[in-house]
């Protein structure tokens, strides 16, 4: 076998024949098209030459010499290359010998002498065979790729689906249990406030009842054995009975803030302004002082409308206390917006306090100033802080030395 060129990498032939005139003519007829050519004069070549020169079309000479057949060559070089296509020539065409070449495989064939235009539309078909072969072995080749990744896919899947499963089991399981849990600690919780229920009221019951004794014999020696005392020994008895009375206010206080954090809310639209205006009313007729008391109208919310009351009448009380030494003492209850919330508040001008103890006026008993300024148990903010926090809402304040102070709070809005 001589040395041939190299072929086209795109469309490859093979030709066989012991014709050496008749192979390089069409090697030269078929390199005008463009076709890659190389040819191999017997069977053992063509064979060799399958192996190391890949072909996509083989022209195979019906008679190669005395010892060799283009028939049985086909399913030899089918062998070493699976899917080319082969295409028997022959001078001694019948149609016995065109079967027995189909039958071994062979794609088409061709009588010599060749007529170009009968090559080139026999070659141009081989070629689109080839070309949809390929085609389909992609596409094949794809779908297997996507079925072994749908298998895995699918695998995953089920992983996933078996976890999410077991982690619903767990939930589940972990639903029961809460649930239990929260049984047996709303029976706890229920028990534990009729039992500080039960407490309260008997510690205030019976605190007070001596500090009613304690009281009535203090009142009862002032006046009906004054003359018997000097100026000290009443002195300390008006002290007592302050005390006493202090003391029962502290316990009356405590009690109330008990009671509201075991209440229930009812709820219900609440016009915030004439409740306002009926608090303010009781509180100037219980007092000496009249501030001037502004109240925005329209001021509307849904809750507990006596606990709301109790709020304000505590927000009140609180300012009115805190304004007293003021000749022009005011008081304002309105609306406005902060941060996109309705904040209610109640401003007003009398001593205010320092914004570094604004956390503690909302605890019990913690109070900003004496009592020899301004009497008081230091329970009103607190009880104010607990039914705004029962309502789901907050309170804070803001106030400055001198220059009064505000009381912000949140209540639902009324539907």
């Amino acid at each position: 076998m001589i040395p041939q060129p190299l072929m086209s990498e795109e469309r490859r032939v093979l030709i066989v024949d012991d014709d050496r005139d008749f192979c390089e003519s069409l090697c030269d007829l078929l390199a005008l098209r463009d076709y890659g050519v190389v040819f191999a004069l017997n069977a053992s070549d063509a064979e060799r030459m399958i192996r190391q020169l890949p072909c996509d079309v083989v022209l195979i000479d019906q008679r190669l010499g005395s010892e060799s057949n283009g028939v049985d060559l086909i399913p030899v070089l089918q062998s070493n290359q699976p899917g080319i296509v082969t295409i028997m020539v022959t001078a001694y065409a019948s149609i016995n010998t065109a079967i027995g070449a189909l039958k071994e495989g062979a794609y088409d064939y061709l009588r010599k002498p060749l007529h170009p235009d009968d090559l080139f539309a026999t070659l141009s078909r081989a070629f689109e065979k080839i070309a949809l072969q390929r085609e389909k072995e992609a596409a094949e080749a794809e779908l297997a790729q996507r079925n072994r990744q749908l298998t895995g896919t699918n695998a995953e899947l089920k992983a996933e689906i078996a976890k999410r499963r077991q982690l619903e089991q767990e939930l589940r399981s972990l639903n029961a249990e809460l649930d239990q849990r929260v049984q047996h600690r709303t029976i706890e919780l229920r028990n534990a406030n009729k039992e500080l229920e039960a407490f309260t009221y008997s510690v205030a019951h019976d605190l007070r009842a001596p500090l009613r004794t304690i009281d009535s014999f203090s009142k009862i020696l002032l006046t009906d054995y004054a003359e018997q005392l000097d100026d000290s020994g009443r002195h300390f008895l008006d002290r007592t009975r302050i005390a006493a009375i202090h003391m029962a206010n502290i316990i009356s206080d405590l009690h109330k803030l008990s009671r509201i954090s075991l209440q229930h809310i009812h709820g219900e639209t609440v016009d915030l302004s004439s409740l306002a205006k009926d608090v303010v009313e009781a509180l100037v007729a219980t007092g000496t002082a009249t501030p001037e008391v502004t109240i925005h109208e329209n001021l509307r919310t849904h809750g507990d409308r006596g606990l709301i009351r109790v709020a304000l009448e505590n927000l009140f009380s609180n300012a009115r206390k805190y304004t007293s030494g003021n000749d022009t003492a005011r008081i304002e209850l309105g609306c406005q917006k902060q941060a996109g919330q309705r904040t209610f508040f109640v401003r007003d001008n009398g001593v205010g306090f320092d914004m570094r103890y604004a956390a503690k006026l909302f605890e019990p008993f913690e109070r900003l100033h004496s009592d020899a300024e301004f009497e008081g148990t230091g329970i009103g903010l607190a009880i104010v802080d607990r039914i705004v926090q029962k309502h789901g809402g907050k309170v804070w304040a803001e106030g400055e030395i001198d220059a009064g102070a505000v009381f912000y709070f949140t209540l639902p809005e009324a539907p």
